[in-house]
């Protein structure tokens, strides 16, 4: 099961590569998110981060990150078609 999940994790990265500063900005909630925890339960602060919080923080990150990839492949995708086209043009010129 788990080989099925980081497959499909790791054809993702490859076709988005922005997801892995996704990755980064999550991992960098998590840290935060455990420091608090850890103050919270050595008397140090009485915050304390809800878990619907975290985990929604989290997917919103993820989601957001996704469609960004989504768009700047678009961009991209397109200006290879406008690269291609110039090619071909210069091709059929000589």
């Amino acid at each position: 099961m788990m080989r099925l999940v980081i497959g499909r994790l790791m054809s993702l990265v490859e076709r988005y590569p922005l997801l892995v500063d996704a990755a980064f900005i999550i991992i960098a909630w998590v840290a935060v998110k455990l420091l608090v925890e850890f103050l919270h339960v050595e008397g140090y602060i009485a915050f304390e981060f809800p878990r619907w919080l975290s985990l929604g923080l989290i997917v919103v990150i993820f989601v957001t990150a996704f469609l960004y990839a989504r768009t700047q492949e678009r961009r991209l995708t397109g200006t290879e078609v406008a690269a291609r086209r110039l090619l071909e043009e210069e091709e059929a010129s000589r």
